[in-house]
């Protein structure tokens, strides 16, 4: 969900999962699907034959369908949505009973507005500036939070900080820069495995 230009889409379809990429940006639906037809083994024109297909939908939409998925990933899309609450309940809502929801968004420290908005945007120009607001960055316990009001089994926090940040002192005010979430759906069933997922 929010699949941008589809690199983790391409992915998880090499991996031999049956990948739907989303995406309320029509201009980035067309650039995943550019991308992925450079590839002769990935097919992004049959939703239910190939292993990759795209569509430029919504979260909401695909619930109004009534998709359910697998697997369901939105990677670095919570701090951009307007309404994260619903945004987030929306995901929760596309996992089957027994499948996984994995999300990574950016935490609300200064050391994320220090990496991510003042060098990333300000300095460095490696993103257009005004590509994140700060106060719609998601901490950790923010997470735990909203998950707990939904039927998921267990629930992950991890914070995968690049080696050159691995060393910062810890302290209250320079956290982890990225939290990443993953949890599991339990809803009157164990997880069940098969030989191919459906992931989103």
């Amino acid at each position: 969900v929010g699949c941008g230009g589809g690199i983790l889409s391409e992915s998880l379809a090499r991996l031999g999962g049956r990948t739907l990429g989303v995406d309320a940006s029509e201009a980035n639906i067309r650039i995943a699907s550019l991308h992925a037809s450079a590839d002769p083994h990935l097919s992004t024109h049959t939703p239910s034959g190939g292993t990759l297909a795209y569509r430029h939908a919504s979260a909401e939409a695909l619930l109004q369908e009534q998709k359910r998925f697998d697997i369901v990933c939105s990677m670095e899309v919570v701090e951009h949505v307007d309404n994260p609450a619903a945004f987030l309940a929306s995901c929760a809502e596309l996992v089957k009973p027994g499948g996984h929801l994995f999300l990574s968004t950016v935490a609300r420290t200064p050391l994320a507005y220090l990496l991510t908005i003042f060098a990333a945007e300000n300095v460095l120009r490696l993103v257009a500036p005004g590509t994140h607001t700060y106060s719609k960055f998601v901490n950790p316990s923010e997470l735990i939070d909203f998950f707990a009001k939904y039927p998921f089994s267990s629930t992950a926090l991890s914070s995968p900080a690049p080696s050159s940040y691995a060393q910062l002192p810890a302290r209250p005010w320079i956290s982890q820069t990225y939290a990443h979430g993953a949890a599991r759906a339990h809803r009157g069933g164990g997880a069940r495995a098969g030989p191919r997922a459906d992931a989103s």
